[in-house]
């Protein structure tokens, strides 16, 4: 631990509220970035959800742009007690912000002002097993990782990070909600991955399997 002025005893009346602004259902994390502050939220409106991505200044909570789109969901994520947003926190990298909901949906935006540059339905493209996709999307390189538990061998995918397309597949395997995490060991990069059958490392370049732990989630 190396930072300094830290502040080492709060006062009793608690911090300062320097500012606040109001958000809908969700359960992804803020992502703070060159002064800005982002963040995926959902307004639940049944039988659609709309599902949206905020830019805020980071120091005064103004907000610059919201994207939105709406999208069917299921009947449970309406009952009480079920209601919830997002899970998954964006990713924001060279003017480049990445989102994906519960539903597999998928978008590039532009940070500057909200722009959609990409977008995909991963659900219709890759039939996701499992009820909810939470785990955050990571950037390696020039790619896009997502934990997907898709059919046909899509457990984990690689995107081109600018313009979607696919790069590679791997594990036929159903996700958890443990997100991608890249390491350097044994003298390589590995990409870890936690599925509901295994710890696994897998070459991030390509995808090729390095060793798996089967393991149970159950």
């Amino acid at each position: 631990w190396t930072e300094t002025g830290i502040v080492e005893k709060l006062p009793k009346t608690g911090l300062k509220v320097l500012w606040r602004a109001p958000i809908a259902m969700g359960f992804s994390s803020p992502v703070i970035a060159e002064g800005k502050v982002y963040l995926s939220d959902a307004e639940l409106k049944k039988p659609i959800m709309r599902e949206r991505i905020h830019c805020l200044e980071a120091d005064t909570g103004k907000v610059n742009w919201t994207y939105a789109f709406e999208t069917p969901a299921p009947d449970w994520i309406f009952m009480e007690g079920q209601a919830r947003g997002p899970g998954a926190t964006p990713i924001v990298q060279k003017g480049k912000i990445y989102a994906i909901d519960l539903f597999g949906n998928l978008v590039c935006l532009e940070t500057a002002q909200g722009r959609l540059l990409w977008k995909k339905n991963l659900q219709e493209e890759y039939h996701l097993k499992g009820t909810s996709v939470d785990t955050s999307p990571l950037i390696e390189g020039e790619l896009l990782i997502l934990m997907l538990g898709g059919t046909g061998g899509a457990g984990v995918l690689a995107l081109d990070r600018h313009t979607g397309r696919e790069v590679w597949r791997s594990l036929d395997e159903a996700i958890t909600w443990s997100s991608p995490i890249v390491i350097r060991a044994g003298g390589v990069r590995q990409l870890i991955v936690w599925t509901q059958q295994s710890v696994s490392s897998l070459n991030p370049a390509n995808g090729k399997l390095y060793w798996r732990e089967a393991t149970s989630t159950g």
